[in-house]
């Protein structure tokens, strides 16, 4: 399975709300140059992370501050999954991290 990961990352860097591709080009659009967008991420809290895919565009919101905004037409079509990177949890790197999700919400854009 590959496609477009809007990922949460935690990490020093953060970059909650950014968007990477998993065939192998990595970060397609990172927030190293959007500050406010990497500040908007709240460790501990509920985030709301809003995502519009239209068309070979994809955005991204994380707490209402605009973080990634991508064209790319390279994966047209796909599905909508939610994940989390099993491998970094069993090794320990964030111990005691629960991720859980509460009122996803799919809306399909009309035009």
């Amino acid at each position: 399975m590959w496609g477009y990961p809007v990922e949460i990352d935690p990490s020093e860097r953060p970059w909650t709300g950014g968007i990477q591709e998993e065939r192998g080009r990595g970060w397609l659009a990172d927030l190293g140059d959007n500050a406010a967008a990497r500040a908007a991420f709240e460790q501990d809290a509920w985030n709301h992370l809003r995502i519009v895919a239209d068309g070979d565009r994809l955005r991204t919101w994380i707490n209402s501050v605009p973080a990634a905004d991508l064209r790319d037409d390279r994966t047209a079509r796909g599905f909508i999954g939610l994940q989390l990177h099993w491998p970094v949890v069993k090794r320990g790197a964030l111990p005691g991290a629960q991720v859980m999700w509460k009122n996803i919400r799919l809306r399909e854009i009309r035009k």
